[in-house]
């Protein structure tokens, strides 16, 4: 017999699927980047003709990292149609979302954080780095004489705008999830310490 929250339950079911489709797309592109990355790397340890590859790398992560970030992004707004929207309509709510995040580890967000910071912005910053090491110390490549050796200066030194827009989207979905955690467990820590400071100093000279 219809009880009028079939509606509701099939659009979580779906958006459920989809939620596990794009951490699925997640998984794949930081694998692409690591394939991508570690066989530009392993080239120039072969070859150390190669090396003025490893420029390419700053700009394919930056590439991977926008979608992986949007992915984040999409799973983000997905959680709130289904908090925000979905639950009132059901009986007793859908409490998946609300259980998962209040059981989920307090280093959460690093535990992703850094491991996506080391392989989109870390990779790009590596690869910079020896890039321009190369330049300065190997003089008996042809990619360091003139003008190669020039255009390869100027290649890094743009390269370190893609590197820049990495950290960036990374910081971006790092703050939306902190955010979300704050609303829902209350103000930051920077904030309880800002507006308590006043009343632990004033208890102090008391006395």
């Amino acid at each position: 017999m219809p009880t009028g929250y079939e509606g509701p339950l099939a659009e979580f079911s779906a958006l459920r699927q989809e939620i596990d489709a794009r951490n699925g797309n997640q998984h794949q592109i930081l694998s692409l980047q690591l394939l991508t990355a570690g066989g530009i790397f392993g080239l120039v340890i072969k070859d150390r003709e190669f090396v003025p590859l490893l420029i390419l790398v700053p700009f394919t992560s930056y590439l991977l990292c926008g979608r992986c970030v949007t992915q984040g992004h999409a799973v983000e707004r997905i959680a709130q149609y289904i908090r925000r929207r979905l639950s009132p309509q059901v009986p007793g709510g859908l409490g998946w979302e609300k259980w998962h995040r209040a059981r989920r580890r307090r280093d959460y967000r690093w535990s992703w954080f850094v491991p996506l910071l080391l392989s989109f912005p870390g990779a790009s910053l590596l690869a910079i780095g020896a890039c321009g090491f190369a330049v300065a110390l190997m003089h008996d490549k042809a990619f360091t004489k003139e003008p190669a050796r020039y255009f390869l200066i100027a290649a890094c030194v743009l390269a370190v705008v893609p590197l820049v827009g990495s950290v960036v989207q990374l910081s971006r979905l790092r703050r939306l999830l902190d955010g979300r955690n704050a609303r829902q467990t209350g103000p930051p820590w920077r904030v309880v310490v800002w507006v308590r400071a006043p009343r632990w100093f004033g208890a102090g000279a008391r006395r």
